[in-house]
């Protein structure tokens, strides 16, 4: 089995203005052949769960 350390984490959190009513859900992205592509994120896990789940493994890591 092939264990992968490469990760990829995104807090997606916006700000729009009050007078702003359209909302665009996507990352873009430049794909392999130069094209401009959109990613829709998908949640797999609450901000607040995700946050003590970081916080838990913080605490247990160890320094070299």
């Amino acid at each position: 089995m092939m264990i992968s350390y490469i990760n990829c984490i995104t807090i997606q959190c916006y700000m729009y203005d009050e007078t702003n009513k359209s909302h665009y859900d996507y990352f873009d992205y430049i794909d392999a052949d130069g094209n401009k592509q959109q990613y829709e994120p998908d949640s797999d896990m609450d901000f607040v769960e995700f946050r003590e789940l970081m916080k838990k493994e913080w605490s247990k890591r160890k320094f070299k």
